[in-house]
């Protein structure tokens, strides 16, 4: 009778498709048999997270946004009238807002807002370089022209204290980035200064000599035009801009950051479900795995050659013997 064959590749199919049926019902009937002692576990587990991270002290963030605009405007006359810094990377505001600058600045404005309490503790951990990062941090989105904006943010285990961290640091750096725009304008106050002095002594030179009258009356009409500049320039240095504008002041955060218990709880219940799952699989396979070894070892002692051999020698003997019994 004709038998269709099956092509190896679809009879191979076949025997994998079987086999993983084989292992999906194993693993089912191995998690029906562990199910309740894992999610026992589980659920501990979640419970002693909620209590754990309910019992640590909450943590509050508040953010000042501080925007890199570009310099310049729309009306020629406005330009003119302001004076700005140039661009500079963030890297250089990461490191202004750990200056010692900014940061006794900073400390300064916080002595009168804080009790001595949280004035020690904040300041405590503001002076330190490990805590000073966990509490205070910058965050720049900026372009190639070094246009956009900055993310100041300070934590603190009270949300008035956290949004008045973050005010004190932003106007520090503020205040730091001005003073950068203001530098040139200064030294050139110092050297028309400067200038100013020695004209001054000159014409006063001159008044006191004979015959340089029109000496005297030349350095007078320089010193006033010497006089004009510097009041110039101390009225640009009062106008003067940083790169550094506030967009949105610091709020009073509602919400904690850390820690959210019942996110820590679901977590740990899902990590305790997946691994106990997982260890009884691994459990059972390596169960599996020995008594297959177990099983191929009896085999192998009872299929062994000299043991073969024996059988063979005992089975000619006898034969033998019936032979010469028949011919007797």
């Amino acid at each position: 009778m004709f038998r269709p064959q099956l092509f190896p590749p679809i009879r191979s199919f076949m025997d994998q498709s079987q086999a993983q049926d084989l292992d999906l019902q194993r693993m089912i009937r191995v998690l029906r048999r562990v199910w309740k002692l894992v999610l026992l576990c589980a659920l501990a587990l979640a419970a002693a997270t909620f209590l754990v991270s309910r019992a640590q002290t909450p943590v509050y963030r508040s953010s000042v946004t501080l925007g890199a605009l570009p310099a310049g405007s729309s009306n020629a006359d406005v330009n003119i009238s302001l004076v700005g810094a140039p661009a500079v990377p963030p890297q250089v505001f990461d490191g202004a807002l750990r200056s010692p600058q900014v940061s006794a600045f900073a400390l300064q404005r916080l002595r009168g807002k804080l009790s001595a309490e949280e004035f020690e503790t904040i300041a405590a951990a503001l002076t330190t370089p490990d805590r000073f990062n966990e509490t205070v941090t910058l965050e720049a989105n900026v372009d190639q022209q070094q246009v956009g904006v900055y993310i100041l943010s300070a934590v603190a285990a009270e949300p008035e204290t956290a949004r008045k961290v973050a005010d004190a640091y932003a106007v520090g750096l503020l205040q730091w980035d001005r003073q950068r725009a203001r530098q040139n304008i200064l030294r050139a106050l110092k050297t028309l200064e400067a200038r100013g002095n020695a004209l001054s002594r000159q014409i006063a030179e001159a008044q006191t000599r004979a015959g340089q009258s029109d000496t005297a009356v030349t350095r007078a009409a320089d010193s006033e035009a010497v006089a004009q500049q510097i009041s110039q320039l101390v009225v640009l240095s009062e106008t003067v801009t940083g790169t550094l504008t506030s967009l949105t002041p610091a709020t009073r955060p509602r919400d904690p950051v850390s820690p959210h218990p019942v996110r820590d709880a679901i977590i740990a219940f899902g990590a305790a479900l997946f691994f106990g799952f997982l260890f009884a699989s691994v459990a059972d396979r390596l169960k599996r795995t020995a008594e297959t070894a177990q099983i191929q070892e009896s085999g192998t002692l009872r299929r062994q050659p000299g043991r073969m051999s024996n059988f063979h020698e005992d089975a000619l003997v006898s034969t033998q013997e019936s032979e010469g019994k028949r011919s007797t």
